[in-house]
């Protein structure tokens, strides 16, 4: 049986933020962007990327710089900003690991790892994820990871 409007859960997702790193975190900003959502998120001092600065970070994407420019802080500043967040790629990667690691101590009921898009969008609704945290591998480790990160959130989070 379907539900009804009446008892349908509303569509709680309000919000998409994300580090900034090329590949998934970039993602997550421009399918936020692409579907209407607000975007933002910490990211390092001086919008520190692999590829060098990315002033759009700010101007484009609404993110903020962190007060340093280490990667650690800001993934940190926005596992605790977010009320779920995407891991997206291979654990193997320090960056990945780490947050992989600080999700299971700061936020252990609100990370899913490599969900298909209708599991991330029952993971949503099921949580009431309204600000979900986009992470996971850089491009340069994970030549893709940026197309495959953008169809899944495309996919699962178009608003019902």
């Amino acid at each position: 049986m379907s539900a009804t409007p009446e008892t349908r859960q509303p569509w709680p997702l309000t919000r998409i933020i994300s580090g900034g790193q090329s590949g998934a975190d970039r993602a997550g900003l421009a399918a936020g962007w692409l579907l209407g959502y607000q975007t933002g998120g910490a990211v390092p001092r001086g919008c520190r990327t692999e590829d060098g600065p990315a002033p759009s970070l700010v101007s484009v994407y609404h993110c903020h710089e962190s007060t340093s420019s280490r990667y650690d802080i800001r993934t940190l500043d926005n596992i605790r900003a977010a009320t779920g967040t995407l891991i997206c790629g291979d654990t193997s990667s320090p960056g990945t690991r780490l947050t992989l690691n600080l999700c299971q101590i700061w936020a252990p009921d609100h990370w899913i790892l490599n969900p298909r898009a209708d599991e991330l969008r029952q993971w949503i609704l099921d949580r009431q994820i309204q600000i979900l945290n986009v992470a996971g591998n850089r491009e340069s480790r994970n030549p893709g990871i940026y197309r495959s990160t953008l169809i899944l959130l495309q996919e699962a989070l178009v608003r019902p």
